[in-house]
């Protein structure tokens, strides 16, 4: 059997990763859909059926053949329905929940999982199952109007000339301490605009599982930093990061008409932006939806005789299963977090552990974290996502809570960044992955950062180590170890 492997990181939990594909089917993706997804001593492992994942990219190219407004239109659903998904989670799961009795909480869970499972299946499949071959079909049809520095325009006609939201959330604290500083205003932290910006942000760094948050003292820690600087500079700080947004739109514009592109290739591009925003709104609503979702989990853990935690590990039945019936599955939870295999067919999950997990891989071919071995290699190869060439210092950081290794003008190394990254990626001078695609995080914020950028090198965190000195050649996608530490 061929799989599509993806996601490979520190993040042992089951839920809510595994709804992301309840509603995966051939009405939705155009296959029926094998989703694995392997837990072992806290690392994750998901899989999709080769076959499952060539089909659904097949699927979803097609229907943009047929409709250039294909992607437009799965953006502006994506977005309602993300909104209707956070409304529902800022009013139900923000606030207390000990009025609520055991069946009205099962019931806000699964309204909660309703609209992540609405979501995704608008949101995910054209980023996940699509980007590759719609790339491959665009560099093709590019060769025919170009011959050199394809991958070059290939970039610049692909990314987004609008800010991801960790980017609108830097323009919004410059905003806010240029505003204090021209109005020579004290007590900002008891201001609107203050508590407006902790509210629409505080989630940033939360990903899955937090606890990391970006509260008030976060907020007045960093705006006093910056009321250090004269207005001027931040005003030109300010400045710098418009006008990468505007250049970017005369560049692009420009070399749509130097190079004659023709429309149906012009607007193959726009859906390629459009993409690298539902994948980076996707990050943006999941993530506040995850801080929600663990408030209704803590709430359950006090009912029950579990830590909150373990609630990662379950599924929204077998929750209900406890609550009401006060079954004990302890033992189960500890088997699942030490190996577990997660199996999502034509829809119908179930979890299985232990022996009977490893009597599944091997039948079904493929290898659990443990099993993998180290590659003795000099050279990786993976995809631009963003140009450029450095010298470096590695520096592998798994996760947010390694962040604090990370020193200024080291090469950034990890499975795969989230916006939680995103205060040490502004500092490296360059950035490889393990994963991610042209429109991934890694990808668009590096070329905010105009940081060279390697993703998708399947195995740069096993092969590097802190300390190594490495070759970053990103446009040619290419990382060489000029000397091992």
């Amino acid at each position: 059997m061929e799989w599509y492997s993806f996601r490979k990181r520190k993040l042992p939990i089951i839920a809510p990763i595994l709804y992301y594909f309840k509603p995966y089917n051939k009405e939705t993706i155009g296959t029926d859909l094998l989703w694995v997804h392997i837990i072992e001593n806290e690392w994750q492992h998901e899989l999709i059926l080769k076959g499952n994942y060539d089909k659904a990219g097949e699927f979803l190219f097609k229907k943009l053949l047929k409709d250039k407004n294909f992607i437009k239109k799965r953006l502006k659903s994506s977005r309602e329905i993300g909104n209707n998904f956070l409304n529902f989670c800022r009013n139900k799961l923000s606030k207390e929940m000990k009025g609520y009795d055991n069946k009205e909480l099962i019931k806000l869970l699964e309204k909660y999982y309703m609209f992540y499972q609405e979501f995704s299946v608008v949101n995910i499949p054209p980023w996940l199952f699509l980007v590759d071959k719609l790339s491959y079909h665009i560099l093709k049809k590019l060769s025919g109007f170009v011959k050199e520095d394809i991958n070059k325009i290939f970039n610049t006609l692909s990314t987004p000339n609008s800010f991801t939201y960790t980017k609108n959330e830097e323009l919004a604290v410059l905003s806010l301490a240029i505003d204090i500083k021209e109005k020579e205003l004290t007590n900002f932290d008891k201001s609107p605009e203050f508590n407006e910006l902790v509210n629409n942000y505080f989630w940033i760094p939360f990903d899955y599982l937090g606890p990391e948050l970006w509260d008030k003292n976060y907020y007045i820690k960093r705006i006093n930093e910056l009321l250090t600087f004269k207005p001027d500079i931040l005003k030109k700080q300010k400045e710098e990061i418009l006008l990468y947004q505007r250049s970017l739109d005369i560049k692009q514009k420009r070399l749509t008409k130097e190079l004659k592109l023709p429309n149906n290739l012009i607007d193959l591009f726009e859906a390629m932006k459009d993409i690298a925003i539902l994948q980076d709104e996707k990050k943006a609503i999941t993530t506040e939806s995850h801080y929600y979702l663990q408030n209704l989990y803590k709430e359950l853990a006090n009912r029950m005789n579990l830590d909150y935690s373990d609630y990662y590990f379950l599924l929204n039945e077998e929750i209900e299963n406890i609550l009401l019936n006060s079954k004990d599955i302890k033992d189960l939870i500890k088997e699942r977090k030490k190996l577990s295999i997660s199996i999502l067919k034509n829809g119908k999950a179930k979890i299985i552990s232990g022996n009977e997990a490893v009597k599944y891989a091997k039948d079904n071919e493929f290898l659990l974290p443990s099993q993998e071995k180290e590659e003795e290699v000099d050279e990786l190869k993976g995809v631009t996502g963003s140009q450029g060439y450095a010298i470096g210092e590695v520096r592998i950081i798994e996760n947010s809570k390694e962040m604090s290794k990370f020193k200024e003008g080291e090469i950034l190394v990890s499975t795969m960044t989230s916006p939680d990254f995103v205060s040490i990626m502004s500092k490296a001078k360059a950035i490889i992955t393990n994963e991610g695609g042209i429109t991934s995080h890694a990808a668009i914020i590096s070329r905010e950062f105009r940081i060279p950028c390697v993703i998708g090198t399947s195995i740069a965190t096993k092969i590097l180590k802190d300390g190594d000195i490495v070759e970053v050649n990103a446009d040619e996608g290419i990382v060489k170890i000029i000397k091992r530490k």
